[in-house]
């Protein structure tokens, strides 16, 4: 078995096994235990979810091939959308959440490194129009694509900025004023996770959230997780095991909380 795959088991089944506030109970802060059990295991459905997981079925079936370096292996592979659509893009489940932060939080400053086929980018959009949402994606065909499958959603209040991350992302985050949220799905090796995270706590607020997607994606990983819970300036995080939350809000004590949902 592929060592890396073991080691996401292992990790897994320690996940598990520290998880015992999923539902809430245990989280003494009335900050986090509001967001455990009013947004983490909210379990409402909006009306634009069906939309977006419909257009997610329609790329399942896309059969448009896609070539270009990607960043983080230094590999050029050829893949098909439908492939993509299939194995790459979160779950719905982990993108209603996301959707549900931003909705809850009144987030109007968004930011997204790794817009993919735009499917997690219509969801970090759609919680209201009168935000502003810039999602980076450094394959160009990737982010084509992206902008024609926003543009069928009818979003129109994301700017694709088509463009290497590490080499663009001090002018992006220059652009905002503060940012309210930020999913980081890029480059999934500690240095340039650690370099994003850094860049981008800049550019926060005491109200801001940023998620880190598969922080057990390997050792390398989920060491990076690790050093982005010590730093200075986060407060307070969960782990839902694929996802890492992070908080900064002054209020909170220092305390990191394993959760499934």
């Amino acid at each position: 078995m592929n060592m890396n795959i073991t080691w996401r088991i292992s990790s897994l089944l320690k996940h598990i096994s520290k998880s015992r506030n999923t539902y809430g109970f245990g989280v003494h802060s009335p900050f986090l235990f509001h967001f455990t059990k009013f947004i983490l295991n909210e379990k409402h459905r909006f009306y634009v979810f069906r939309n977006i997981e419909q257009l997610r079925s329609t790329l399942k079936n896309d059969h448009r091939t896609i070539s270009s370096v990607d960043f983080g292996t230094g590999k050029t592979p050829v893949r098909k959308v439908s492939t993509i659509a299939r194995t790459s893009l979160s779950s719905p489940k982990k993108l209603r959440l996301l959707y549900r932060i931003i909705n809850a939080y009144k987030c109007k400053n968004i930011l997204e490194l790794g817009t993919s086929l735009g499917v997690s980018t219509a969801y970090l959009a759609t919680p209201t129009h009168q935000l502003r949402c810039v999602s980076i994606e450094g394959n160009k065909q990737l982010a084509s694509i992206a902008v024609d499958n926003l543009s069928i959603l009818g979003v129109n209040n994301v700017s694709v900025i088509d463009e290497n991350i590490d080499l663009c992302l001090d002018d992006v985050i220059g652009t905002f004023e503060t940012l309210d949220f930020v999913f980081i799905d890029a480059n999934h090796r500690s240095i340039p996770l650690n370099n994003y995270f850094e860049k981008c706590i800049r550019n926060i607020n005491e109200h801001s959230v940023i998620v880190v997607d598969d922080i057990h994606w390997s050792k390398d990983m989920y060491k990076a997780w690790n050093q982005i819970q010590a730093h200075p300036a986060v407060t307070s995080t969960i782990s839902t095991y694929h996802f890492g939350i992070v908080f900064f809000n002054t209020h909170l004590t220092k305390k990191h909380y394993h959760m499934m949902f």
